[in-house]
């Protein structure tokens, strides 16, 4: 019965729920299931069986430990056999306002390419890019991984990684010279979506500061949800836009033209200075052409994104979206 539970761990697991579930659900649902075959020779032995197994939240955790442990360990081995292996590095903050350090590895297995998730390195203190170097480099020591056998490093353009002098960039060319840095094309590709004329970016400001103002007051928003129910609309709520999630800018553009009406009529009943901004001709022209292009920048997003992407895909379709723009 130990395979057994942890093949239930490895399943709750792999549909992300909680552990409790083990006891409380699928060994409920697996005794029901037994009571169908009542009366039938196998009927108590099997009963017998589930009752004998331990799903118990502590034991889904011991088991998803072990699982996790030897998933590593067969990762981090793959990583070490490897002639030659390449690293993605991210820093981002969590919710809790904790650094978390992110190291993906690129190596060969067996014939073909392979990408993993190596480590989540909680960055206690500061995140300067030696300390980011130092968490890399105890990881390294600690599994018994070669510096050597790295090739470049990708990274994301924050000073901390990109700085040539005491950036973690900088750092590895006076470390490692033979590795490789460079910036990460999915945040390039993100970094260059934000700069837009002053026109452009007028509307952004009109259209930031009235999803702010919708949203703000769940009173606003409840009076809008049912103007757009009135108005038989698709959507009824407006979309937030956070910087960290790249792709919300667009939809949130995207969402706003499809309610411009209502949002008028909204505005204009609350006497908002922006009320005149969604019945301004020139105005929704360029809403218009920034919710295109935002469509067009959040499938070029998703297109660069996943696994077995190579350069040279990258680039094609990074070039395929500047060709696009000059349509618009």
């Amino acid at each position: 019965m130990e395979m057994f539970s942890y093949k239930t761990a490895f399943l709750i697991a792999q549909q992300k729920r909680p552990f409790t579930e083990g006891e409380a659900i699928r060994k409920l649902t697996l005794r029901n299931f037994c009571e169908v075959f009542e009366g039938e020779p196998f009927a108590k032995k099997i009963t017998e069986a589930v009752d004998d197994a331990t799903l118990s939240n502590n034991t889904m955790t011991r088991r998803l430990q072990c699982l996790a442990a030897d998933l590593k360990e067969q990762i981090l081995e793959d990583f070490r056999n490897s002639p030659w292996t390449a690293l993605a590095v991210d820093e981002s903050t969590d919710i809790t306002s904790q650094p978390q350090l992110l190291i993906f590895g690129r190596f060969l297995k067996e014939s073909s390419v392979a990408e993993e998730l190596l480590a989540c390195i909680s960055l206690e203190t500061t995140t300067r890019g030696e300390d980011i170097f130092s968490a890399i480099d105890k990881f390294f020591t600690e599994n018994n991984l070669e510096w050597s056998k790295v090739t470049e490093c990708s990274m994301d353009g924050a000073p901390s990684m990109m700085g040539k002098n005491i950036g973690l960039r900088g750092i590895l060319s006076r470390k490692h010279p033979h590795i490789k840095t460079n910036h990460c094309i999915i945040h390039r590709q993100s970094l260059a979506s934000k700069d837009m004329s002053q026109s452009f970016s007028d509307v952004m400001q009109v259209v930031i500061a009235t999803v702010n103002y919708v949203k703000a007051k769940d009173l606003n928003s409840r009076m809008f949800k049912q103007l757009c129910i009135a108005e038989n609309c698709n959507h009824h709520t407006l979309l937030m836009h956070t910087a960290v999630r790249w792709l919300s800018l667009g939809k949130t553009l995207e969402r706003v033209f499809l309610l411009r009406s209502e949002l008028a009529s909204f505005l204009q009943d609350r006497d908002h200075k922006n009320a005149n901004c969604f019945r301004d001709p020139h105005f929704l022209a360029r809403l218009a052409l920034l919710t295109d292009v935002f469509e067009h920048v959040n499938k070029l997003n998703t297109e660069l994104q996943g696994k077995g992407k190579w350069v040279f895909d990258l680039q094609c379709a990074v070039k395929a979206f500047v060709s696009k723009l000059t349509i618009l």
